[in-house]
C-alpha cells in the first residue's frame, strides 16, 4: 500500500507527497517515486498520518487566524496580519479557493486526530452550512452574509483586540510548534522536506529560505522549543 497525494491545481502545482506505511515495500515506492518523476512532478516521501505535510500546517494555519475572527477580531485585520511575510494570497482568499465545506472537513478531521491543537470555528460551520464562498467576496471585502454569521456565531463581540503584529506571533509560533512536532513524529525526514513541501505544494515564499527558516529567523522556533529548526545557521542570537 502506498498514497499519492496530489495538489490542486494538479497541472500547475508540482508537489507530491508519496504517503508510505509499514506495510510499503521498497519495490512499491520505488516505482510511485519514478512515476511522479515522469509526471515532471517532484516528490516528498511521508509517513502516514493526519494530514501528512501540507494540509497540517496550512489547517493550523486556519485554525489559529478562525479562533482570532471567533474572538472577534476585524477580519480585515486579521486576514492581513501574514502580508509581511509575502504569502502569494491571504489566509481567507486561499480559504474561498479551497471551498468552506472542504475546509471545515480538513478542520473536523485534524481536530479528531489532535484535539488539543486544532479548533473547529464555530464562524466557518456556519459559512459552511449557508452554502456562502467564504469569508470574502471576488474583490477581498467581507461578505456581509458572512460578517452577520462571524457576530451571530460569536465574533464581533467586544473584546481587546490584538494588533498585527500579535496575530502573526500567534501563528508562527503555532506553526512552529506544529512543524517541531511533525519532526519529532519523523512525519519527514527533517526540515528541509518540510520546506520543500511548503513552496511546492503551497507556493510559500522561499526569500527566507523556506518555512523552517523563516520561523528561526522570526524566533518562534526559540519561543516554542528554546532551540532552532537550523542552529548552524545561527538566525538568532
Amino acid at each position: 500500500m502506498v498514497g499519492l497525494h496530489f495538489f490542486n491545481p494538479v497541472a500547475v502545482l508540482p508537489l507530491v507527497e508519496i504517503i508510505s506505511t509499514e506495510d510499503t515495500d521498497e519495490v512499491s515506492l520505488a516505482t510511485v517515486c519514478s512515476l511522479v518523476g515522469l509526471l515532471g512532478k517532484t516528490a516528498v516521501l511521508v509517513t502516514d498520518t493526519p494530514g501528512f505535510v501540507v494540509n497540517r500546517i496550512l489547517t493550523r494555519l486556519f485554525c489559529e487566524l478562525l479562533q482570532v475572527l471567533d474572538d472577534g477580531t476585524d477580519v480585515g485585520l486579521a486576514d492581513h496580519a501574514l502580508d509581511p511575510l509575502g504569502l502569494p494570497m491571504t489566509p481567507l482568499t486561499l480559504l474561498g479557493f479551497i471551498g468552506p465545506a472542504v475546509q471545515l472537513h480538513i478542520c473536523e478531521t485534524m481536530h479528531g486526530a489532535y484535539p488539543d491543537r486544532f479548533h473547529v470555528s464555530p464562524s466557518l460551520a456556519a459559512i459552511a452550512r449557508a452554502g456562502l464562498p467564504g469569508y470574502l467576496d471576488e474583490s477581498g471585502l467581507v461578505l456581509p452574509e458572512a460578517a452577520a454569521l462571524l457576530r451571530r456565531s460569536g465574533g464581533g463581540a467586544p473584546a481587546p483586540a490584538p494588533d498585527a503584529e500579535a496575530i502573526m506571533t500567534r501563528i508562527l509560533d503555532a506553526l512552529a510548534e506544529e512543524v517541531g512536532l511533525m519532526l519529532a513524529e519523523k512525519v519527514v525526514a527533517g526540515p528541509t522536506e518540510v520546506d520543500l513541501c511548503m513552496l511546492l505544494g503551497a507556493n510559500f515564499p522561499s526569500r527566507q529560505g523556506g518555512l523552517t527558516a523563516l520561523l528561526d529567523a522570526s524566533r518562534a522556533t526559540r519561543r516554542v522549543w528554546g532551540r532552532d529548526f537550523h542552529p548552524a545557521l545561527g538566525s538568532a542570537g
